[in-house]
């Protein structure tokens, strides 16, 4: 029975391996062998007798006991290398460590035993590797070839260096003397070194027993990791490569062998990231090499723009590589031609040292080029050019040209995966380009895995603080944070941070990225500590732009502190764009100026994105600015229009009216409180009608209202769009900042106050000051009666302008017939409304040939013109006309309106208000007109005197335009009764646009009144207008219908009611009112009460 092996612990000496081979016929008995060979014909037949152990066997004879003592190296390869090349490896390793006779060896075929092996479980041999291993602490691996070694193909090797990682032992690697010059000699192979490290991945070992790799794979990710693994094979195998091409520059035989040696290690320091030891070898090798060959030689050319590569990777100032770098190109492309490989290889190094010193402007023509030439030499499936199209993407990265960059990484990496492979250095680097173009993208899901990759492949080559491992490690926690695993992200930068020394520049990003982590975590404190740390080790705009795009959403007080920090930052420096976010838009990846809103994220969202409700940022400084506008409750006005002047001098200066507008809009109250007492004395009465569709407050000539408005407007928020009043000449100050919040004006002309030169300044201010105005109505004042050449020159310039009003007794002549036909011809949507207009007798036909020449005209109102007749079949062609006002005309024929409206399917507004039609029996076929168009929204009747019997037509009508929005029927002489009117509500209720309502009732009782209320159901909570014409409902009455409007509805609405004879009666009346609404309940959305009052 045979005795168990011997322990571990025992071993053979070195020399017992050259007896060995002597004792049985020599090297020529061995030639060709295998270890495997070996063991079977020679091992297993001398150790028959005893069934021992080839060291239990030679210990327990007394003639060879003395090779048998304590191991001191583990031996480990793989049974597939020839038997006399592993001896020569050993004999050669220790020889040259002065270790040969000292050294004593496991070796797995002499010190287990061949006769039990194939009985023993897995158990039993992993306890045995790792107990001997750890017992004797010196590992020697043998690695042929050098550049794919076998050994790392087999698992049970891959275990003895997991071993080693866990044990902290000794490693080192031993080649053949073969082995060695086979390396000298591939190492001129350019890229050697990197298809080097593309084979070693250990993970891809296979074992003869299957589960045997299983169990190998478990314990090595139970207890450590395969990068581990791989990294101690790298740096080990990396280190002799160092060292054997050292001793081979000291014993090279020629200078020009020496200069290749050196060469050679300037590519490997290169490809580990160290510059400065690689500058130092390339020029060493330019200095043999210019003695040998002079300055036009390729290799020394070739040389110099290494030298000059390694320079600008160091990140010195430009001067000292570009010029170097340039000449040297320049030098190649006259000596050597465009396609010589030193040509390529020197464009190639400018366009990557340019890149990496952020000059991509510059680089991206040379790599185009770089990337042409290489295409028509060698093809798209070259190394050469799949390098130059992975160059030319990071280039486009570089420039945040991102879906560009995308296409050309992702077609070099699919050619670098199919002809290189996925572990190749150049793959690898193609993939981490990629990756930035992703992140650009916003495409975190896709970055992360390929992130991943690239992390593992990095740390197993470079090791896990390799500064080109450490920024793909930030690139995958920007990744993992863009995919909203905060937490994760948070732990994967910690540890980062604890890495990373304190002057390191790559911190400041994992800062940054550290905070938004905690900032989508809630961890408010945390978040700020990180930005303000970043903003602390370098404070610049990129810092504070992100601590401020923090603290502006952060809750109290962590905000108050982070916005106190960058407030100070931003008043103590200068920028030149302070509109300007240091971001890039995702979708045009062009820089985000004014406010900033990351909806193209949405697009890589996860979760439903009706559910998200994204953000809106103000730059800093217009924060800052509305931030002191909206702190004004107790200023003074001039206090207040002194912040908005600088606030409107930044907006103007960054081209930002947009947002200025949005501010106004949305004006805090006591701010706009005391800017609409300020305007009181300036508003007169306008036209109503150009103002049905805008949440309006209008201040009427009683100074007690006006105050009381500006109660009412504390109650509940306000957005509204004004209109306003001034006499042509008047100080335009006293608007304030409602100047840019007007939309419609009305000026009052009078020629006796205003020389044409005031007019010009005037209108050239006036248009400054209300950039958004749309609608302009000019009034003569009483008496004046005027030709406007001049004024409209300037009125029709402003570019916003859509409608003019001319209102009083103009004259026009036909200069200006001319000017409105020219501002007519503009194109786009325009209307023009002539009340109490006078022309020239030659003016005539040229209005008429203007109106009827003009195709896209919308909008004509005519009021109290004379010989209307004439000028309405102009307006046949006009078939875009949306809006018909012939109100106020006196007398008109039903008849030709009635033929008129068919030439105007697209006629949304039509105003016969003031009219008397010639017979009452033709007002029957004009409502069936009407009702033959579909589109109209607005009908006013206003003042006509309509005849009982248009009722029922008209409420057939109703039904004809489901778009209707506003029926006025005020004052026409139709009363209708109750069973009337709740029919017209019915109808008018199914209108789902409908929202001004005026009808006529003889007498508002409290009874009829309490009728109206619920008779309006469903439709009263959208509509916006309600006028009671003919009767003065109560306090009481009004505020009942308001509680209503308060409750359920959200969105703008006026009451109209009557009309009252004095400011002290209007006052009087509801005074008592307006103390009432503060017992009112609050709107259930932002809404607007425009309370609206006649005089």
């Amino acid at each position: 029975m045979a005795t168990p092996s011997a322990p571990p612990d025992r071993g053979l000496r070195l020399s017992y391996l050259r007896h060995f081979i002597n004792e049985h016929g020599g090297e020529a008995e061995f030639a060709g062998k295998t270890t495997a060979q070996v063991c079977f014909e020679f091992v297993v037949p001398l150790t028959k007798p005893s069934e021992l152990s080839l060291v239990d066997h030679v210990a327990n004879d007394p003639m060879t006991a003395s090779f048998v003592g304590p191991a001191n190296w583990y031996v480990s390869h793989a049974w597939q290398y020839l038997f006399l090349e592993t001896v020569d490896s050993l004999e050669r390793f220790f020889a040259d460590r002065d270790l040969s006779d000292d050294a004593v060896l496991w070796f797995c075929v002499f010190n287990n035993n061949q006769h039990l092996a194939s009985s023993y479980p897995f158990e039993y041999w992993s306890t045995t590797f790792k107990d001997s291993l750890a017992a004797i602490g010196n590992m020697v691996m043998i690695m042929h070839p050098w550049n794919d070694p076998i050994v790392l193909r087999r698992s049970w090797c891959v275990f003895e260096v997991y071993v080693a990682v866990t044990m902290g032992a000794r490693f080192e690697i031993a080649l053949a003397h073969d082995q060695e010059a086979t390396f000298l000699s591939d190492i001129t192979i350019y890229n050697a070194f990197s298809k080097m490290l593309a084979t070693i991945k250990c993970e891809d070992s296979v074992a003869t027993v299957p589960s045997d790799r299983d169990g190998i794979f478990t314990l090595i990710r139970a207890e450590t990791s395969f990068i581990a693994v791989d990294r101690l094979i790298f740096s080990t195998l990396t280190h002799w490569i160092k060292q054997t091409l050292e001793a081979s520059i000291a014993s090279a035989s020629s200078s020009l062998e020496k200069a290749s040696r050196w060469r050679y290690l300037g590519v490997i320091h290169d490809a580990l990231n160290d510059h400065a030891a690689s500058e130092r070898c390339f020029q060493a090798a330019v200095t043999l090499f210019l003695a040998a060959h002079g300055p036009l030689n390729e290799e020394t050319l070739l040389l110099q723009s290494l030298a000059a590569f390694a320079r600008a990777y160091q990140r010195t100032p430009q001067s000292e590589w570009e010029p170097r770098l340039r000449s040297t190109l320049s030098t190649a492309l006259q000596h050597l031609g465009e396609t010589h490989p030193t040509t390529l290889a020197a464009r190639s190094n400018v366009v990557s040292s340019l890149c990496h010193n952020d000059a991509h402007a510059e680089a991206l023509p040379l790599a185009l080029e770089d990337f042409d030439v290489r295409r028509s030499l060698y093809g798209l499936c070259d190394w050469r050019t799949m390098s130059a199209m992975s160059t030319v993407g990071l280039v486009y990265v570089s420039q945040h040209e991102a879906y560009r960059a995308s296409r050309w990484l992702r077609k070099a990496l699919g050619l670098q995966v199919t002809h290189l492979c996925r572990e190749h250095n150049d793959t690898i680097g193609t993939k981490s380009r990629l990756v930035d173009a992703l992140l650009q993208m916003g495409d975190g899901v896709q970055a992360r895995a390929l992130a991943e990759s690239v992390v593992a492949s990095r740390a197993r080559t470079y090791g896990a603080t390799h500064p080109r491992t450490v920024a793909c490690r930030i690139n995958l926690a920007a990744s993992v944070l863009m995919t909203g695993d905060a937490a994760l992200a948070s732990a994967q930068m910690l540890a980062l941070t604890t890495t990373l020394g304190a002057d390191d520049p790559t911190r400041l990003a994992v800062q940054l990225n550290l905070g938004v982590a905690y900032a989508m975590q809630a961890q408010w404190a945390n978040a700020l500590a990180s930005f303000i740390d970043a903003f602390a080790s370098a404070p610049c705009k990129v810092t504070a732009w992100l601590l401020y795009g923090f603290a502006v959403h952060a809750p109290l007080p962590v905000s108050k502190k982070g916005l106190t920090l960058v407030r100070d930052f931003i008043i103590s420096s200068s920028d030149a764009q302070p509109e300007t976010w240091p971001t890039r838009c995702m979708a045009c990846y062009t820089p985000v100026t004014g406010t900033l809103r990351p909806s193209r994220l949405m697009r890589f969202c996860q979760h439903d994105p009706k559910e998200t409700t994204w953000k809106m940022t103000l730059p800093p400084r217009r924060y800052f600015y509305e931030a002191d506008l909206c702190a004004t409750e107790t200023a003074h006005y001039d206090d207040i229009d002194g912040l908005f002047a600088a606030y409107e001098r930044h907006c103007d200066m960054h081209n930002d009216q947009r947002t200025l507008d949005a501010f106004l809009a949305a004006m805090p109250t006591p701010m706009l409180s005391r800017a609409l007492i300020a305007l009181q004395d300036l508003v007169a009465t306008p036209d109503t009608s150009l103002l049905l569709d805008w949440p309006t407050i209008v201040l009427r000539r009683a100074p007690a209202l006006a105050s009381t408005m500006a109660n009412l407007r504390s109650l509940l928020p306000l957005q509204p769009s004004l209109s306003a009043v001034a006499v042509s000449g008047t100080d335009l100050v006293y608007l304030g900042p409602l100047a840019a919040m007007t939309t419609a004006m009305t000026v009052v002309f009078c020629s006796d106050q205003t020389t044409d030169l005031a007019w010009t300044h005037w209108v050239r201010d006036f248009g400054r000051r209300c950039p958004r105005l749309r609608v302009l109505e000019i009034r003569a004042s009483v008496g004046d009666n005027l030709g406007l050449i001049q004024p409209l020159l300037d009125i029709l310039a402003y570019p916003a302008l859509r409608l003019l009003s001319l209102r009083g007794d103009f004259l026009l002549d036909v200069a200006s017939i001319a000017v409105l036909h020219a501002w007519l011809e503009r194109g786009g949507d325009r209307g023009l409304r002539l009340d109490g207009t006078q022309f020239a007798d030659a003016a005539d036909p040229l209005l008429y040939n203007a109106l009827h020449t003009i195709r896209s005209f919308v909008e004509f109102r005519v009021r109290n013109v004379r010989g209307l007749s004439w000028l309405l079949p102009a307006l046949r062609s006009a078939s875009q006309l949306r809006t018909l006002d012939l109100s106020g005309h006196g007398s008109l024929c039903p008849n030709a309106i009635a033929a008129l409206l068919p030439h105007w399917p697209h006629l949304q507004t039509l105003d016969l208000s003031r009219n008397r039609f010639d017979s009452y029996h033709d007002v029957v076929p004009l409502m069936s007109a009407m009702g033959q168009c579909p589109m109209l929204r607005h009908v006013v009747l206003q003042q006509c005197k309509l005849p009982q019997s248009v009722i029922s037509p008209l409420l057939g009508c109703i039904s004809a335009w489901p778009s209707l929005r506003r029926l006025d029927l005020a004052c026409t002489g139709l009363y209708l009764p109750a069973r009337a009117f709740r029919a017209m509500v019915t109808a008018l209720v199914a209108c789902p646009d409908f929202a001004f309502l005026s009808v006529c009732f003889p007498l508002l009782t409290d009874a009829m009144w309490r009728d109206i209320v619920p008779t309006l159901g469903a439709g009263l909570l959208r509509w916006r207008r309600i006028t009671f014409s003919e009767c003065q409902p109560t306090a009481v009455q009004v505020l009942q219908l308001l509680r209503r409007l308060l409750e359920h509805n959200q969105q703008a609405f006026t009451v109209t009611c009557g009309t009252i004879s004095s400011a002290d009666a209007l006052q009087n009346e509801y005074t008592g009112l307006l103390h009432e609404l503060g017992l009112l309940p609050p709107p259930r959305a932002s809404c607007v009460v425009a309370f609206e009052v006649e005089v």
